[in-house]
């Protein structure tokens, strides 16, 4: 069994005035329109960069990663967390991903887990440390530098994301525990608490005590590794509450936080913002990772199917 939990988990029913802060789609009218391109725009990065497809890096069937390596040798290496609320979505979403990060130098990892209601939060915070674990292990092989690894994540991908930055346990398994050197967190949720009184309770199935276990903002830490954070102007008002809170907080420890305003965005547009060459986003996280955009030919898909 993977950590599943019985059903009426959480506490406490769903509040209507806070479920409609936390339920993205229902901001977002043309949500499926954003999604739709980023498909597209994912399966031609497949189509034109090679790469590596269903590595395993732990036992469960769900726990496969996509490479698409940089060219040369000692790379840094970014892991990116798909987002979907925990409970949707799979690692071929992101492969749009390499259109940025490869011709800038920077290999790509996108790792899939498993979901909920199947899946706890402590499974999927126990397999993004797993992926992480993986990547350092076989740097050599994947031609990256265990030193220049660093990790990413929208939304619910961003909550492990950030995860992995409170848990120092990284030693537990013969790896330092400055493993991570970096993180790019867009659009994620920190404290979990209000999320139990919304209806994304029905298949987290949180109490008090497991939302405050998985709230990052209750592990920050001295000493972290640099943040590259943005929300979108035009996202929910808990959205954004939760990004400064979690920055704040992060500054407070004594630790570098860059914050990327991205005015006009909502969640769904911002999703897909490391994808633009000349996005401010994407150059603060190939900044902190030592590399610059780099501008190609693209070949965007066509306007019936974007935004």
């Amino acid at each position: 069994m993977q950590g599943r939990v019985p059903p009426h988990a959480g506490t406490s029913a769903t509040e209507p005035s806070l479920d409609a802060e936390y339920a993205t789609r229902a901001a977002v009218p043309d949500a499926e329109r954003w999604m739709e391109r980023r498909a597209e725009l994912s399966r031609r990065a497949r189509e034109r960069f090679a790469h590596r497809a269903d590595v395993p890096y732990g036992d469960h069937p769900d726990q496969r990663l996509d490479v698409f390596p940089a060219a040369g040798e000692a790379n840094p290496v970014l892991v990116y967390f798909h987002g979907g609320a925990w409970r949707m979505h799979d690692k071929g979403v992101v492969a749009f991903l390499a259109e940025s990060l490869v011709p800038a130098g920077v290999t790509l990892v996108a790792p899939g887990f498993s979901l909920a209601p199947v899946a706890t939060l402590d499974v999927m915070v126990r397999q993004a440390a797993e992926a992480v674990r993986w990547v350092h292990t076989h740097a050599g092989d994947v031609g990256v530098d265990p030193a220049r690894l660093y990790v990413a994540g929208h939304s619910s991908g961003a909550h492990l994301a950030a995860m992995l930055l409170g848990r120092p346990g990284f030693a537990g398994w013969g790896l330092p525990p400055d493993v991570i050197s970096g993180a790019c967190i867009t659009s994620g949720l920190y404290d979990l608490e209000p999320v139990i009184r919304t209806s994304m309770n029905d298949w987290l199935h949180l109490d008090v005590t497991a939302a405050r276990r998985n709230s990052p903002s209750r592990l920050v830490r001295p000493e972290g590794p640099p943040i590259v954070a943005a929300v979108g102007g035009n996202e929910t008002d808990a959205f954004r509450r939760q990004t400064a809170d979690y920055v704040a907080a992060w500054r407070a420890a004594g630790n570098e936080a860059t914050v990327v305003d991205m005015p006009g965005h909502h969640h769904y547009s911002l999703m897909i913002e490391l994808h633009d060459p000349g996005s401010p986003l994407l150059a603060a996280l190939l900044a902190m990772t030592g590399r610059a955009p780099r501008r190609e030919d693209r070949q965007e898909p066509a306007s019936g199917s974007g935004a």
